[in-house]
């Protein structure tokens, strides 16, 4: 049996040139086109950019979840309860953001923990 050589593997997929800087535009566009900035980033990866690809990916399945909890919510302010719903969208539409901007702008991945997989 071959003693393991990790020179005949290929380097894990990570960030490549400028995919932070865009991962971290991506994030922080929540705050001025909800959905579009992490459909921009998903669509600028294409297939050559994995890490890019993958954060795009996460950053667009945040925002449409988010969207969805926000129309949800307002929808039921009807019954008082979306009053404190919408504001527990508004911090997480907030917070999540801001650490995932902070972790890309380091390099490295970051997964959101609420966010319903639309986009696979």
């Amino acid at each position: 049996m071959a003693a393991y050589d990790p020179s005949t593997y290929p380097p894990p997929p990570g960030p490549q040139g400028d995919d932070t800087v865009v991962a971290l535009v991506g994030d922080l566009a929540v705050f001025v086109v909800p959905v579009i900035g992490g459909l921009v980033v998903y669509l600028m990866a294409g297939q050559t950019r994995p890490w890019l690809r993958e954060q795009g990916r996460s950053i667009l399945n945040f925002q449409i979840t988010l969207a969805i909890a926000a129309v949800v919510s307002v929808v039921l302010i009807l019954i008082l309860i979306g009053i404190a719903l919408l504001l527990a969208v508004a911090v997480v539409g907030i917070v999540f953001p801001i650490i995932a901007a902070v972790n890309h702008g380091q390099g490295r991945s970051y997964q959101y923990p609420i966010a319903i997989p639309f986009v696979s």
